[in-house]
């Protein structure tokens, strides 16, 4: 075993010349699909393009996280896994222990992380103190060190405004942005929904929020994973991470395409193993079906794809927006109704279809998909879709102003 001496001369060790880029942490609690991570992993990808590049730590839930690509600079600590049962309770992923248990050792292996790594930059994913309060011990000794500059992000939209604003205020999450966050990013366009105004936030926490447009892998200009046969149509139907989507995905593998058609559904990672067989044995009977069970750019399929069919989710809902894709969205409507109001947004401006759960039927789907010639209007021109560009925009200049600060502090000292 080596040992390496902190005071040695080990050139492992002595990195003085070396001018290095900001440290950043992405935080993401991920207790349920793959929304909170793949939103992470997009903004993670738009940081690691600045100059000069930051080394970047995600800290996340989600053990998927290993099957996308990184990019350089960009490394993940991946916490033991939570999830969100059907009826909104959370427990466990894999480990036989109790939540509380869990949360203890989450908590602790995210201050461990955030002392070792000292970022001068953390960007925390909808949930201000952590899931269940997780984060709060990290965030403390933050403020303590008086080192990072500390960013809440939020999709646009959380819930019902009724049921969001109760939420915000029993979890104090404008007293934590007060206290330790001094910037607030709304991963949205204001004029499409107004998150300070529905959810009331306070004067404090207005000043401190800036909208940056919304998120979407389409800004990285990919390419078709592959072209569809000539001549033949692409329906396309995604269910996230697939944990809610099974009565979507059972009834697309049911729906009659239309002649010309071919059909691909993505399953995601967490759909069961014996639903996501039945679906198959539904595809290989009607020779008409693609099934993939899980894919890290669900955007290559949607550049590839005629029209689009899925559940409500933001990452989903931006990226066949900004691809110009016709789009019909089943939201979830339980637990929360988040996906239904951005559906219901989104169709007032006359930019996507969309059913209720009970109104999803095999027919529904096939008529719909007969009628998906193009969308209903250009989403790009009304819309802004520049959020990872802003993103990184906002960082520039929040870390350009952490350097001025140290600047001082040195000459001060």
């Amino acid at each position: 075993m080596i040992e390496l001496n902190p005071n040695s001369n080990d050139p492992r060790l002595n990195c003085s010349e070396h001018v290095r880029g900001p440290k950043i942490v992405l935080y993401s609690h991920d207790t349920m699909g793959l929304g909170h991570l793949r939103r992470q992993l997009l903004v993670a990808s738009a940081l690691c393009r600045l100059e000069p590049q930051p080394t970047i730590l995600m800290i996340c839930g989600a053990k998927e996280v290993g099957a996308f690509a990184f990019p350089p600079g960009l490394d993940c600590l991946a916490l033991p896994s939570i999830e969100k049962s059907a009826l909104g309770e959370y427990r466990s992923r894999r480990l036989d222990v109790p939540l509380s248990e869990l949360i203890r050792f989450r908590s602790a292996s995210i201050r461990t992380a955030m002392e070792a790594f000292d970022p001068d930059l953390v960007v925390v994913d909808k949930v201000p103190a952590g899931f269940r309060g997780e984060l709060l011990p990290a965030l403390r000794w933050l403020k303590a060190r008086g080192r990072a500059t500390c960013v809440l992000g939020l999709r646009e939209i959380l819930d019902e405004a009724s049921i969001a604003i109760r939420e915000w205020k029993r979890d104090c999450c404008d007293a934590l942005i007060d206290e330790y966050y001094q910037h607030l990013w709304v991963y949205g366009d204001q004029a499409v929904f107004d998150t300070a105004r529905e959810y009331e936030f306070t004067p404090g926490t207005v000043r401190k929020t800036a909208y940056t447009g919304y998120l979407n892998a389409m800004e990285g200009h990919l390419e078709p994973l592959r072209p569809a046969p000539r001549g033949e149509k692409t329906a396309l139907c995604v269910v996230g991470g697939g944990d809610d989507g099974v009565a979507l995905a059972r009834t697309f593998a049911a729906a009659t395409l239309p002649d010309g058609y071919a059909g691909v559904l993505v399953t995601g990672p967490f759909m069961s193993a014996s639903v996501r067989e039945e679906i198959k044995h539904a595809a290989a009977c009607s020779g008409r079906l693609e099934v993939h069970e899980f894919v890290t750019e669900p955007e290559r399929f949607i550049t590839r794809a005629d029209c689009v069919i899925s559940m409500g989710g933001y990452n989903t809902v931006c990226e066949v927006l900004a691809a110009g894709k016709p789009l019909l969205t089943v939201p979830r409507t339980d637990p929360r109704r988040e996906q239904l109001i951005r559906a219901q947004r989104m169709q007032s401006l006359g930019l996507l279809d969309y059913l209720l759960p009970d109104e999803l039927t095999p027919a529904s789907l096939s008529r719909w998909i007969n009628s998906a010639r193009a969308p209903r209007r250009d989403a790009r021109s009304v819309v802004r879709f520049d959020g990872l560009s802003r993103v990184r925009e906002l960082t520039r200049g929040l870390l350009n102003r952490h350097d001025e600060h140290k600047e001082v502090g040195l000459a001060a000292g």
